[in-house]
């Protein structure tokens, strides 16, 4: 996920990416993981301008690192800051029964670094608990510009939702009827059969790309219900990486 919406203007450094000394961001998402194995699962935020790339630049992360997040023969969901590894207390449970945590991760960007504080499920809408789960500090400030979400190598091994960043806890964390989820999504993409079903708002231009670069328009033949555009697009033979946004 490439982070260049207009609405992040406050946290962008002039000419770069997010991490403004004096500001304070928070990310949030839910994560699970559900194979009993050592394939990681996380959120990674790094500076790179190709958004998949999330184990290349890394500045922090919060979610199951392999052997990184061990410790007595124990998965625990854990704070990466830079190379450095901090596990919370609440433990991983995997399997039928898997239970998916609730992550809350506060940026205190700052001229001299920058403070981390990992939240381990809490409450949508009420409190923070009075102490974070884990934290870390890093020297500088760790400027990054793209998110990336890794689910371990092969099907079935981990998941992530509700993927938010916010001025605060009620915005990553929102109460059910605060009203914070509201936005409607601006690309819908849906997967069935032999086609990849694609639909955005009418009056908008959709480009796709393979490499986040050299974006091409997708236009579709006409408008589906709801005034949307929609398009179906067939499953390439072999897996590809493809990228869809609005045109800015």
């Amino acid at each position: 996920l490439l982070l260049s919406a207009p609405e992040l203007a406050p946290w962008r450094i002039p000419g770069g990416g997010l991490g403004q000394p004096g500001t304070e961001l928070w990310l949030g998402a839910v994560l699970q993981k559900d194979l009993a194995n050592g394939e990681e699962v996380w959120l990674n935020a790094h500076n790179s301008g190709i958004a998949w790339l999330g184990g290349s630049g890394v500045r922090f992360g919060f979610g199951y690192y392999g052997a990184n997040s061990n410790q007595g023969g124990k998965r625990y969901w854990t704070l990466r800051a830079g190379d450095n590894y901090v596990l919370t207390p609440l433990e991983i449970v995997i399997g039928t029964n898997a239970v998916p945590a609730l992550l809350a991760l506060r940026l205190n960007f700052e001229a001299s670094g920058t403070r981390l504080a990992l939240y381990t499920n809490p409450v949508p809408g009420g409190p923070l608990p009075t102490s974070p789960a884990a934290t870390a500090a890093l020297a500088t400030t760790p400027e990054f510009r793209s998110l990336a979400f890794y689910g371990g190598n092969g099907a079935g091994n981990g998941r992530i939702d509700e993927i938010r960043l916010g001025t605060g806890p009620g915005q990553v964390a929102p109460a059910a009827s605060s009203g914070a989820s509201l936005a409607p999504p601006e690309v819908r993409l849906i997967q069935g059969g032999a086609f990849l079903n694609v639909s955005w708002p009418a009056g908008r231009v959709l480009q796709q790309s393979m490499l986040m670069s050299n974006w091409q328009p997708v236009t579709a033949p006409s408008l589906a219900a709801g005034g949307w555009q929609e398009l179906a697009l067939p499953k390439p033979a072999l897996p590809t990486r493809n990228f869809y946004r609005l045109a800015p």
